[in-house]
């Protein structure tokens, strides 16, 4: 066999390797391409699903993803919510669902777990006040 030959399949088989070796990151970006089946992308979700209830200060709360699972397009999320500086917290499960490149929750799960009697605690006073808003 010739040395021309011998160099003309080599590039060949390098050039099929090269095409097959780009084929997930090709896959990828035709599908979104971005890896969201992780604890951040899941906690991101929350804390915008939390957000949306004007009733709480997001920016005052540690938010946690304690488990999370995954099943093609669905994730279900243990999340601890606690107030900054405080040691107890609560506890809730979510459903999620994959909107494109995010997480979007669908709703709460009924995980039988303990609460400390169902809703967060309230956030520490502001320092050097009150708690009940009047100077002693």
């Amino acid at each position: 066999m010739s040395h021309n030959r011998r160099v003309n399949r080599r590039s060949i088989a390098l050039s099929a390797l090269a095409a097959f070796a780009g084929l997930p990151a090709l896959f990828l970006a035709g599908c979104g391409g971005k890896d969201i089946n992780n604890k951040e992308e899941v906690r991101q979700a929350v804390v915008e699903h939390l957000s949306k209830r004007g009733d709480l200060n997001m920016d005052g709360m540690d938010v946690q993803v304690a488990s999370v699972s995954f099943e093609k397009d669905q994730a279900k999320a243990t999340i601890s919510v606690t107030p900054k500086g405080m040691k107890d917290g609560m506890q809730m499960s979510y459903a999620l669902v994959r909107k494109g490149d995010k997480w979007e929750v669908k709703g709460k799960q009924d995980s039988g777990m303990s609460n400390h009697g169902g809703a967060l605690p309230a956030p520490p006073p502001a320092a050097g006040g009150s708690p009940h808003g009047s100077q002693q």
